[in-house]
């Protein structure tokens, strides 16, 4: 235990003198986003938690009128298709058949809107999801993009009101949250969406968040369940406290740290540096994290305490539109790391697997390459692999096998005015989780937006 113990401050204090080794994005990051031109547009989960800069509009540029509330406003429509198909070695068992294929093709999409500001300060948005079976057999459920039983999902993800006052947001209602372990993980026909109130505000070298989180919608769900429930805790309605800040500096520079509470259930600190520079035609990103997860108060979790942590240390470097990304990050023997409320913030994640097991440490690597710079305007893609070792069971201490994951994703984004807004997407991953039963996945994506402003 105590040489343990003096490897996690090694590792710890490595990650704060040098703030990196390799890096590349979160899979829930990934999840939105085509493949950047350099490894400066390589963001970490830090970089993008916070209020994006839109919502923090100068006061003095906002009119004032009723007249503007509407027609400063914007609608956005947002078909989607999404075809998903995963299925197991054929040499399961055939009392597991029902289990060992998911396949299902939905259409749907959302309507958001959001008026102008009146009186400079108040505003009015929201956003209705919907996703509609266009082949959905009952024998193989379980895709994600519907109901758990192939049927449709319709809600209004999110209806809110914002109050600003200079740099300073202050959202109520339902909305949607990109921060470690508390996502909108669009990675489906609908996102996670929740309802909160939250305050979100810049000064001139950092941003804060601060709020509270009373309920969440998971993307295969209409309803809306207290926090409690969503980590599996029946007998307690418990919302969730959470607080953030994140220094900056000239935007080379990124140093964050976010924390939640859900009482008597879990708290969780992640910490994040992150840095780049160019030199040449290269430029490299460094980063490096921390994660602290435990039980708090009655232990409703598990029904005892415990506590773990997950280190990890990335890198990025490119050069003319490729990008080489490494990441290595090691999870603590106390449990594995939970993330109930969206997508897992690891520098290890990958579309099916989050290399979140106790004591299991990973290494990932992955390239990635823009192809505007040679005439193919709006096409990229990237391939991801890691490979986990070393994980156990939290309970009884029982090593479990070595686990890989490879990822293949191609995006086309065209520019052209009559085809902008779409983006076609095929993504693809093959996992051996260390037993025969290795898992292929294929999905094929397409998206549309239209927004008028004004």
């Amino acid at each position: 235990m105590a040489v343990r113990r003096r490897l996690c401050f090694l590792i710890l204090g490595a990650m704060l003198q040098f703030s990196a080794m390799p890096g590349m994005a979160a899979e829930y990051i990934r999840d939105q986003h085509t493949a950047p031109e350099s490894a400066a547009e390589v963001h970490g989960p830090i970089v993008v938690a916070f209020v994006e800069p839109d919502l923090v509009r100068e006061t003095e540029k906002v009119q004032t009128t009723i007249p503007a509330f509407i027609s400063e406003g914007w609608i956005a429509v947002k078909p989607r298709s999404y075809y998903f198909l995963r299925e197991l070695d054929k040499d399961t068992s055939d009392a597991l058949d029902v289990f060992r294929k998911r396949e299902t093709w939905a259409l749907g999409g959302s309507i958001a809107a959001e008026s102008g500001r009146l009186w400079e300060t108040v505003s009015i948005g929201g956003e209705y999801f919907a996703s509609l079976p266009a082949y959905a057999p009952d024998r193989w459920p379980g895709s994600g993009l519907l109901k758990p039983t192939q049927e449709t999902i319709s809600v209004l993800g999110q209806a809110y009101v914002r109050l600003a006052h200079e740099r300073q947001v202050l959202t109520l209602y339902r909305q949607r949250y990109n921060l470690p372990y508390i996502n909108d993980q669009d990675s489906r026909m609908v996102p996670n969406t929740f309802e909160g109130y939250s305050i979100d505000g810049r000064w001139r070298h950092g941003r804060f968040i601060a709020g509270y989180v009373d309920k969440m919608k998971r993307r295969a769900s209409d309803r809306f369940v207290p926090m409690s429930h969503a980590m599996g805790v029946f007998d307690k309605d418990s919302g969730m406290m959470m607080l953030g800040i994140r220094y900056e500096s000239e935007g080379r520079f990124w140093l964050g740290v976010i924390g939640s509470v859900v009482p008597d259930v879990m708290s969780t600190v992640y910490s994040e540096l992150d840095s780049t520079w160019k030199a040449g035609e290269w430029d490299f990103r460094f980063g490096a994290q921390i994660t602290d997860q435990r039980s708090v108060g009655d232990d409703l979790l598990t029904g005892d305490k415990f506590n773990t942590q997950s280190v990890g240390i990335r890198a990025a470097a490119s050069f003319r539109n490729a990008i080489l990304t490494t990441a290595f990050t090691a999870n603590g023997s106390g449990a594995r790391i939970r993330s109930p409320f969206g997508g897992d913030p690891s520098f290890s994640s990958l579309m099916l697997s989050d290399f979140n097991l106790a004591n299991q440490k990973t290494f990932k690597v992955g390239i990635s390459y823009n192809a505007g710079r040679i005439g193919l305007i709006g096409l990229s893609g990237f391939i991801n692999y890691a490979h986990g070792f070393g994980a156990e069971n939290a309970a009884t201490g029982n090593s479990l096998a070595d686990a890989e994951e490879f990822d293949l994703t191609l995006d086309f984004r065209p520019e052209q005015k009559q085809l902008r807004g779409g983006w076609l997407r095929l993504r693809t991953a093959v996992i051996n989780p260390g037993t025969a039963r290795r898992v292929i996945d294929v999905r094929l994506i397409f998206n549309w937006t239209f927004q008028s402003v004004g």
